[in-house]
This record gives C-alpha cells, structure tokens and sequence, in this order.
C-alpha cells in the first residue's frame, strides 16, 4: 500500500521517540501534508536520513530513497534543514472560572 512506513524498532526506542517528537513538530508547525509527510523535500530527506536506521517509507524502493537522501540531504544541511525540530507546548490558556 502505498505511504506505508515500515518500523524496525528493536533496542532503538528512544531514536524512534525522537522522530515520532519530530514528526510530530513538523505537523504542529504545519509543514506536512494531511498524511503526515513534510511538504518540503530536503525536510524530508534531512529526517529521514537521520533516522534511516529505525524507520523508511515503503515507496519507493529503499535503494531509490537511499541515493535521493545522499543527494538531497547535503543540500538541505548547507541550507539549515536539521533532522530534528523541537516540539514546542503550547502554554495552557487561562480559563476564568464563573
């Protein structure tokens, strides 16, 4: 199916809680389509070479997505692209009591 993403998690649990925190940034901030993928390619490329390791989308094929991080990933860096985004809280609103 296509825009699967395939977990290989093992004794990494912490660099998967790192990208999920990412991801989950990103789509606060509003820098991922409806399915939950960054919007921007070297965005893209940036996290998911970072996190090769513990997580891949099923399409395309592992080799094809391996040579476009190679690529692009550098790119993305040299133009401040980071693997990791802060998730940022928003603060509680305050609610007055009646």
């Amino acid at each position: 199916m296509r825009g699967e993403i395939t977990l290989g998690i093992g004794g990494r649990k912490r660099r998967f809680a790192e990208f999920i925190t990412t991801f989950f940034a990103l789509a606060r901030a509003g820098r991922t389509n409806r399915r939950g993928i960054p919007t921007n390619p070297l965005q893209l490329s940036a996290t998911f070479a970072e996190y090769a390791d513990v997580i891949r989308g099923t399409q395309p094929p592992w080799a094809v997505q391996r040579l476009l991080f190679a690529l692009l990933n550098p790119l993305g860096r040299v133009l401040g692209y980071r693997p990791d985004v802060a998730y940022e809280r928003q603060k509680p609103s305050a609610q007055r009591i009646a």
